[in-house]
């Protein structure tokens, strides 16, 4: 879809009538690259955009760069002892053991004699595609099987979101992001260690990448970083030595706005996150209890169930009041918020240590109406799929009823739907005569008048 000259589409895993799947649109991508390819993510072992990769790195002769958490124990949260011994936890150790299969493949063990570029950081978290640096693809979902595809066992499924966007400014943005990350970091350019004990395998050089000195993350800040037609590109971004990030340059962009967006909320915070952890010194968990507690906005949250353990003490006794909802999943790992202004996609769980603070992590802060309904339509489907959320639909589909004729943003109750209405938003504007005391609609309306009734009589 083209929203407001932009070119911006809602992509998601479940076969959804009208929504693009993510893996048809990576794939997709990845086939119509010209130049290069930019790639992020924590686990790649979907069979499918392995093969795609080769074939593109022998067409592209390299020029492939890919940036992974690539040391084993970086994979695993902290979890419930019941989720270690559960065969999920099992299915995840498969699943780490064809990603390292996989890495052998892209990084020149196979027959095509191709090989994609492969560096390893340990907090890369980020999840995100570029392609020729015009059009990128940023998603909650790993490139791995479970992420996206949907198959017969249900314990297999996530659910996942994601935006694929060609809005020049932002990918460059991106671009600039994932180069600085990619030469300059730190642990970013370390052999990566597979499963096997002794099981090292070294990073691919293909010397054609972007080798520079520049200082990219001042380049992005010269990119004057401000939103850009309705979205704004937001960020963790973990190094270890804060003395080496350029002068305004903030790196945890995505916590700034997350507290932004919650502080100035007056009607409803929905939330849906693979975890909600670790939140002491973020200012979040307190921004939620005030608004709450204080303030009565309207807050749903989703997390997977594996996670209910992890979940903070705090926000689970809120629970208690009526306009506070925790629900959990089998199986979201979808990451966006939606309040009544703004939906926030991140490929960051709201995590005091993995995603807030700690990680490199990428996301998109939009307002367009048209996105935001699909986010909405997806996040009541997942709430939908919740035990005991019948009572909650039934709640939110009775207040979607409140909605402003004019501009179509929902309200809670009635009294929020006419303080909206009786607001200047919607009042017509009036330009005052300098003259006399008459309004106008218009300025031409206004000179006419001026001109008529006071130049020609004086």
């Amino acid at each position: 879809m083209s929203v407001s000259g932009k070119k911006i589409s809602f992509l998601i895993t479940h076969n959804k009538k009208g929504v693009v799947s993510l893996k048809e649109e990576i794939v997709r991508l990845i086939n119509s690259a010209e130049k290069n390819i930019f790639l992020s993510t924590w686990l790649l072992n979907l069979e499918e955009v392995k093969d795609v990769l080769l074939k593109k790195a022998s067409e592209l002769k390299g020029h492939i760069y890919c940036l992974m958490a690539i040391e084993r124990n970086n994979y695993r949260y902290q979890l419930s002892p019941a989720y270690k011994n559960s065969v999920e936890s099992e299915i995840d150790d498969l699943q780490e053991k064809y990603n390292f299969k996989a890495l052998q493949e892209l990084s020149g063990s196979n027959s095509l004699g191709a090989a994609v570029e492969i560096r390893g950081h340990s907090n890369c978290h980020a999840k995100f595609l570029i392609i020729d640096e015009k059009v990128m693809v940023i998603c909650s979902a790993n490139f791995t099987h479970s992420s996206l595809e949907i198959g017969p066992y249900p314990i297999l499924n996530r659910n996942e979101v994601g935006l694929r966007i060609e809005d020049t400014k932002l990918v460059q943005q991106l671009t600039i992001l994932f180069k600085d990350m990619y030469l300059l970091r730190y642990n970013a350019q370390y052999p990566f260690k597979g499963p096997e004990k002794g099981e090292i395998h070294p990073v691919v050089y293909s010397r054609q990448i972007i080798h520079n000195n520049k200082n990219n993350l001042s380049e992005l800040i010269d990119t004057k970083i401000n939103p850009t037609n309705g979205l704004e590109l937001i960020w963790t971004y973990d190094i270890i030595d804060e003395k080496y990030y350029p002068t305004r340059f903030n790196p945890k962009k995505f916590l700034d706005r997350l507290k932004d967006i919650l502080e100035n909320e007056d009607q409803f915070v929905y939330i849906t996150a693979y975890s909600i952890a670790d939140l002491a010194g973020t200012e979040i968990d307190d921004l939620l209890i005030r608004k709450a507690n204080d303030e009565k906005i309207k807050i749903i949250i989703i997390i997977d169930v594996k996670n209910k353990d992890r979940l903070p003490e705090k926000l689970k006794e809120l629970e208690a009041l009526d306009n506070f909802d925790i629900f959990y999943h089998p199986g979201t790992h979808a990451k966006f918020i939606l309040t009544s202004k703004n939906w926030m996609i991140s490929t960051a769980n709201i995590d005091g240590t993995h995603g807030l603070r700690n990680s490199f992590e990428v996301g998109i802060l939009g307002v367009d109406p048209e996105i935001y309904q699909k986010f909405k339509d997806f996040y009541f489907d997942l709430l939908s799929e919740c035990q005991n959320s019948k009572e909650i639909l039934s709640q939110i589909s009775s207040n979607e009823r409140l909605r402003c004729g004019k501009c179509g943003r929902s309200f809670i109750n009635k009294n929020n739907l006419n303080d909206h209405l009786n607001s200047l938003t919607h009042q017509p504007r009036t330009i005052d005569c300098p003259h006399c005391a008459m309004k106008f609609k218009s300025e031409q309306s206004l000179n006419q008048h001026i001109k008529v009734k006071h130049l020609e009589s004086n």
